[in-house]
């Protein structure tokens, strides 16, 4: 099991986290860093978000893969709603969406972040909410979307316990909305330092297989100008960071390897 280098103190200073100091332990070590964003935690569903106010978008979630994933259809009973953890001006008005033609996306699938149906509202604030043209969202990056949540839910079984980081690119700016131009998953698995990485162009070229759009960490790091593992040892980060699965099946594992390597198809 890798060591963990605990310099959150130096990440605090940089990028200011809202987080009381008993919610979301487990999480806090695993928040990338992302200049300025706000780092919340929903003690109710334990996910840790980074949401960039500048850019009114959430950035980054943070959560453990379920042992037992939530096997019942959830449905918005309500609207997507404002969080209250953040000031008003700070989020963006979720009115403008449907005036842009942008869908009101889910960063991480409501079904997977959930333990109970009452749980439901959580997991559609402006926390989770992402935004994606229509005709984008609607097509087969939903597909696409939807069997990598698939592969998700099959990993406790699998792997045993893991760390996923969701996190979107933020794009173009629409009707005052910032829109999303990637989207990317990464899974850590503690025990054995395994790591799986997607990233998916918003997009409607894109094929419905998620193992096309394998990477590694470095290639999210570079397009998405963000950092992962940063309170790891720095040598076993750049291992981490630069290997690069052979499939869903096989995993990246660390091999002493650190050589740089270059970020492709992107």
């Amino acid at each position: 099991m890798t060591k963990i280098y605990f310099s959150l103190s130096l990440s605090l200073l940089l990028f200011p986290m809202h987080l009381k100091a008993n919610e979301c332990n487990d999480l806090k070590v695993y928040s990338p860093l992302y200049a300025n964003a706000h780092i919340i935690c929903d003690a109710t569903l334990n996910v840790l978000h980074g949401y960039s106010s500048k850019k009114k978008t959430p950035v980054w979630s943070v959560y453990n893969v379920a042992k037992k994933p939530y096997e019942n259809y959830t449905v918005n009973t309500g609207s997507h709603k404002k969080t209250i953890k953040l000031k008003n001006e700070q989020q963006v008005d979720l009115n403008l969406f449907d005036v842009s033609g942008l869908d009101k996306a889910y960063l991480v699938a409501p079904y997977q972040i959930i333990k109970h149906e009452s749980d439901v509202e959580d997991a559609f604030t402006t926390l989770n909410t992402i935004a994606v043209p229509n005709k984008l969202w609607r097509g087969p990056l939903n597909d696409l979307l939807f069997n990598t949540d698939l592969l998700e839910r099959k990993m406790f079984n699998d792997k045993g316990e893991i760390i996923a980081i969701y996190g979107a690119v933020p794009g173009a700016v629409i009707g005052g909305v910032t829109t999303t131009k990637y989207l990317y998953r990464i899974y850590y698995q503690k025990q054995f330092d395994l790591t799986l990485a997607f990233m998916f162009p918003v997009s409607n070229d894109v094929t419905t297989n998620p193992e096309d759009y394998l990477t590694n960490v470095a290639c999210i790091e570079e397009i998405g100008d963000v950092t992962f593992f940063s309170n790891f040892d720095p040598f076993v980060q750049k291992d981490i960071k630069n290997r690069k699965a052979i499939s869903a099946v096989k995993w990246a594992r660390r091999d002493g390897n650190i050589t740089e390597k270059k970020c492709e198809n992107y």
